[in-house]
């Protein structure tokens, strides 16, 4: 598989980076900024940081594995020191791409619980959402579970975890309701991406005008065929060509 550095982990230190100058600022009145490499390998991928125990904070990112397959690591920040990194998963049936990140989560009573994708067939998007949990401090992790009991082989993305009171709560995209059919496509109701499409096709709207940023970039994967997208160049110039196509 071939796995696009859109945001390498160490992008990672930059978010911490702004963090720290934040919180420098509002104590001293003055920003003061260091950097805080994380320790990860320059092909990492899905960096996702998130509070942790006693005042930590959790990095979590997916890097490729010598010999082929992936692994998914995380490591710790208490103060300006970054613990080693642990795998918690690996194997050679990742699903790994730009938009959807792997995550770690504390829990109440200090466990940890991680998430990540896992392929469960041939179809380009037929993945599961795997988690597992460790009670020491993320030194060793449980065996995995998938989340999900609708046993599809189908869209499970977008994956997120919440600590909640005895637990964590698990959110992700469900797409049992698309097995069989292309993605965009009329019945495969899934996402608000299918019904913004659905609501288009209903009014005919079929060409589409834009000048996308990184948020609107899931629009496009798997475009529809029936659907038309025209680039332009600027804002400004989108809506000038959109306004006179219309008309």
């Amino acid at each position: 598989m071939r796995v696009r550095p859109y945001r390498r982990a160490t992008l990672a230190g930059i978010a911490l980076l702004a963090m720290l100058a934040g919180t420098a600022s509002a104590r001293a009145g003055a920003p003061r900024m260091t950097r805080l490499d994380p320790p990860v390998r320059g092909d990492a991928v899905g960096p996702r940081l998130a509070p942790g125990p006693r005042g930590t904070t959790l990095l979590s990112w997916t890097e490729s594995r010598p010999g082929g397959g992936h692994r998914l690591r995380f490591a710790s920040l208490d103060g300006r020191r970054w613990s080693e990194p642990v795998t918690i998963a690996e194997g050679d049936s990742f699903f790994v791409n730009w938009a959807d990140f792997p995550a770690v989560c504390a829990l109440d009573d200090g466990a940890l619980a991680a998430a990540w994708l896992w392929r469960s067939g041939a179809e380009t998007y037929a993945y599961d959402v795997r988690t597992s949990f460790s009670i020491d401090h993320g030194r060793t992790w449980s065996r995995p579970l998938v989340v999900h009991r609708d046993g599809t082989a189908t869209e499970h993305g977008f994956l997120s975890l919440v600590p909640a009171p005895g637990g964590v709560r698990a959110v992700w995209l469900d797409g049992r309701r698309t097995a069989g059919l292309e993605e965009g496509a009329p019945g495969a109701e899934m996402t608000v991406r299918t019904a913004v499409l659905d609501l288009l096709r209903a009014f005919g709207m079929t060409s589409i005008f834009g000048n996308p940023g990184s948020t609107e970039l899931p629009l496009f994967r798997g475009f529809p065929k029936d659907f038309r997208y025209v680039l332009g160049l600027q804002e400004a110039v989108v809506v000038g060509m959109a306004d006179g196509y219309a008309q």
